[in-house]
């Protein structure tokens, strides 16, 4: 069970844990402007993967909350700063963090709101080219390159 404990939005987790464990919820402009100054945090989108192609936060990993607790959530060179947990709306994110305090992490920031908050802000998400246009651009460019050592050729 995670409740609000004070106006500030920290929340705390009342599971049985091993240690004393923290919730944090951070606003879009907020983190916005801390990954901007470089602030290192370890961004998990547990959204579904279709949902992640559509659009995510720059830098984020992409591991399902249908995955917590049968993949591991990531290898620890890949990890860096605090964890930050995005998902759509923050329903996710929240079922998330409980699973994760149960399993004894001690403290997990959440974008309040999720990715909806995040656009409301007007605020941008990176769109993996998708694969067709990417093949297609590498095409063009390798087309490019024969056609001027053909003509060098010549």
């Amino acid at each position: 069970m995670i409740w609000i404990s004070a106006p500030e939005q920290h929340l705390t987790f009342t599971g049985k844990v091993r240690r004393s464990t923290c919730l944090q919820m951070i606003q879009a402009r907020q983190l916005s402007n801390g990954l901007r100054s470089g602030q290192p945090l370890w961004l998990v989108d547990v959204r579904t993967p279709a949902e992640f192609l559509e659009g995510h936060l720059e830098g984020a990993y992409n591991h399902p909350l249908s995955a917590l607790g049968h993949q591991p959530l990531c290898s620890p060179q890949d990890r860096s700063g605090p964890l930050l947990l995005i998902c759509q709306n923050g329903l996710r994110s929240r079922q998330a963090a409980e699973r994760l305090l149960l399993a004894g992490q001690a403290q997990i920031c959440l974008l309040e709101g999720g990715l909806e908050a995040w656009t409301a802000a007007g605020l941008a998400l990176t769109r993996p080219q998708p694969a067709q246009a990417w093949l297609e651009d590498l095409l063009e460019q390798m087309t490019g390159l024969f056609r001027r050592d053909a003509r060098r050729a010549s």
